[in-house]
């Protein structure tokens, strides 16, 4: 049996949920990955060539979208349907295979779509609305999308917070936990190669966008005021952090990288001593849950997050949580993990225990599967 993954855009990290849901659907499924590439690339950390993909180059405008819609609907030859995102570019898609297809349709839901425009209602509401217009998965759209959601036939969700308002399943972010194995990888020999031996290597890890925290965690590495820490940033992509940013008093400046091939992303964290994930306080940091998070326990790291959605819940006992918006607090929680090596190492460990009993591709693959076939018996 085949299961047809719809992404909204190859070309953005919303590819990335739908890679890993690939993952645990391909030990029971034959899998194929379908949507439309608004960009020039399918995404790079997930171009991996484990799965078919099935991009197909589109405008993101409503009406060039709309002529685009059959092809990418044509390309589906799965028995089941799952679309990625309540938005019109897949769950829009996934709507019409199924009524043209009669066809099975389960969405996904990994963000809350809709929070991501609550900071903008009242104000720039006018560029709001000719964005609305003129964007296919613009505010008015993803409006009518999410009032529909009722029209799949099952539904699952990477927070607790996504499945109290939409309902389903609960379906986290999951990590291959032995391919995530410390144990694979000689962290201080990657030191050696980026030139930092004898320094603490902080590490960010995922698209350092403004409301994932990124500059209240520059703000702690100058409130340390230590001249042995360096901020290592993987995933920096469209010119952010700014430059301003960048050479803003941090004690020695910070080593930035773009996206880097999943495949990769072991060999950073194993030079990092810590992983600083910080959410914001900002309505859709609510409903996220980093991915990342997962990747840093697997790898047994110390980590620093904040309290937002799951964070609390995941990191309980085995992880660091400061208040959100609050560089002080966050550099509190740093400096005790660099001072204390040996706890940090312990909480590390706890952490990807964690992670291979709960989070594990095994554990919420199985869970997933078993969601899937009740749906279609």
């Amino acid at each position: 049996m085949r299961v047809s993954l719809l992404v909204s855009d190859f070309s953005e990290n919303c590819l990335g949920r739908v890679y890993i849901l690939a993952k645990m659907l391909g030990s029971k499924f034959e899998v194929e990955v379908i949507g439309p590439l608004f960009g020039e690339n399918v995404w790079l950390p997930c171009d991996t060539n484990e799965f078919t993909y099935k991009p197909v180059p589109c405008v993101p405008s409503p009406a060039h979208f709309i002529k685009s819609m059959k092809r990418i609907e044509n390309l589906i030859s799965g028995d089941i349907i799952y679309a990625s995102k309540p938005r019109f570019s897949s769950f829009g898609v996934g709507i019409l295979s199924k009524l043209t297809g009669h066809r099975p349709l389960i969405l996904d839901i990994d963000d809350w779509e809709l929070g991501w425009f609550l900071p903008y209602r009242f104000r720039k509401m006018a560029s709001l609305s000719v964005k609305s217009i003129l964007e296919v998965n613009g505010f008015l759209n993803t409006l009518c999308v999410e009032k529909v959601t009722f029209i799949a036939d099952g539904i699952t969700t990477a927070s607790r917070f996504l499945q109290n308002r939409f309902g389903g399943e609960y379906v986290p972010h999951a990590r291959d936990t032995e391919f995530f194995d410390p144990s694979r990888y000689d962290g201080e020999k990657i030191k050696r190669e980026l030139g930092l031996k004898d320094e603490k290597i902080i590490m960010f890890l995922g698209s350092p966008k403004p409301h994932k925290g990124i500059e209240d965690l520059f703000a702690a590495v100058r409130e340390l005021k230590r001249k042995d820490v360096r901020l290592l940033i993987i995933g920096a992509s469209n010119g952010y952090p700014s430059k301003s940013l960048l050479l803003g008093g941090v004690n020695h400046l910070p080593i930035v990288r773009g996206m880097v091939p999943f495949m990769r992303i072991p060999e950073y964290l194993a030079c990092s001593d810590l992983v600083v994930l910080p959410q914001n306080n900002v309505p859709s940091n609510h409903a996220q849950v980093p991915a990342k998070l997962f990747d840093a326990m697997a790898m047994a790291k110390p980590i620093v997050s904040t309290k937002i959605s799951d964070m609390p819940e995941i990191l309980k006992g085995c992880g660091f949580i400061a208040p959100p918006d609050s560089p002080i607090d966050l550099a509190e929680k740093i400096d005790f993990i660099l001072e204390n090596p040996n706890q940090a190492k312990e909480m590390g460990q706890r952490a990807r225990e964690r992670c291979i009993e709960k989070y594990s591709l095994r554990v919420v693959g199985e869970s997933l599967n078993n969601y899937i076939s009740e749906i279609i018996k």
